[in-house]
Parts: C-alpha cells; sequence; structure tokens
C-alpha cells in the first residue's frame, strides 16, 4: 500500500460504517481536522496512526488498496467502452 494513497481508502470505509470525521476521531483519539486532511490527502499518517485506524475498524488497508484499485480498473473499463 502507497501511504499517499490512503486518504481514499480511509474515507470509504468510514463512509461504509456510516462514521462522520469527529466519530473516528473519538474511536481513534485523532483529530478530526487530521483525518480530513489524510482523506483529501493533504497529510501522510505515520504507521502508528494507521495502525490504530487499522485496529479501531478491524480492517486492513493494504486488503483495501487492493479492492480499491480493482474498483477503479472497472469503473475505468466500464466508461472507456
Amino acid at each position: 500500500m502507497k501511504k499517499n494513497n490512503i486518504g481514499k481508502e480511509l474515507r470509504l470505509i468510514r463512509k461504509y460504517n456510516k462514521l462522520s470525521l469527529r466519530d473516528l476521531s473519538e474511536m481513534t483519539n485523532v483529530s478530526y481536522s487530521r483525518l480530513g486532511k489524510y482523506e483529501r490527502g493533504e497529510e501522510v499518517p505515520t504507521d502508528n496512526i494507521i495502525r490504530i485506524i487499522e485496529n479501531t475498524l478491524k480492517i486492513d488497508f493494504n486488503e483495501l488498496s487492493e479492492i480499491a484499485r480493482k474498483i477503479d480498473i472497472f469503473y475505468d473499463e466500464f466508461y472507456d467502452s
């Protein structure tokens, strides 16, 4: 997983779990403004922050990144044809 691409995956999993940035902030003790910067790609989370988010949401960003990549490929193929 490329850490600078994590924002897309973070937003996807947060919205899937119907969480606001404030909800996730309270769950992880990471400020909501910082989480927003991660999602927008303005900052890159540290490995420690990634582990905190993974443990809190019970996810693996490597797996999520692969799923997002496949969705992007499918989307490109579907709309380019």
